[in-house]
């Protein structure tokens, strides 16, 4: 399911289009058990600037947002912010849990987005495949230059893990240091 969305995203994103808030409910199944990606209402022309959404405006859904959205810096939204939103789609899809829990505040969240590391998967679920875990967390990074650049390269690696090849994921160190994660 997850990589028919993301095949769906790079499409979107060729067509200079950034959705800005991917989250479950914007996924529906059609009567074939196909997924569409569905609500361009928050959408973004990556080569316009239209005005629409202006710097400090935070948009999205808190709990699949990016840090870049947190920050309200809609100037750095780029395909790299969707590719994040897809990441937090599938930790949730692995962990039957969202990245982050809400916080009792609308700032407490924000920092949450902004400061702290996603716990292990496997902490939740132990038989999931620390390589999916790897793919997860290399679209959860930080940093959006840490991420897969685009949503076709996020499907090709979820493509060699389900073929059994192996996935070659560079990850900052402190991504991997289990001791650093929150």
């Amino acid at each position: 399911i997850l990589s028919k969305i993301e095949k769906a995203i790079h499409y979107a994103h060729s067509q200079g289009i950034i959705h800005r808030d991917l989250k479950p409910a914007n996924v529906m199944m059609d009567q074939k058990g196909e997924p569409k990606v569905m609500d361009f209402g928050l959408a973004k022309i990556s080569y316009s600037d239209d005005g629409i959404s202006q710097s400090g405006m935070i948009v999205g859904t808190l709990l699949y947002m990016s840090p870049e959205q947190a920050e309200g810096n809609t100037r750095g939204i780029d395909a790299r912010t969707d590719v994040y939103s897809m990441g937090a789609i599938l930790y949730e899809m692995l962990s039957c849990r969202p990245v982050f829990r809400m916080q009792e505040s609308f700032p407490k969240m924000l920092q949450a987005i902004l400061t702290q590391s996603p716990e292990p998967i496997q902490k939740f679920k132990p038989d999931v495949p620390s390589d999916i875990e790897k793919i997860c967390f290399k679209a959860l990074q930080k940093k959006k230059e840490d991420r897969y650049a685009s949503a076709e390269e996020f499907v090709q690696d979820i493509c060699r893990f389900r073929q059994g090849e192996k996935v070659r994921i560079s990850l900052p160190r402190k991504s991997l240091d289990r001791k650093s994660v929150v």
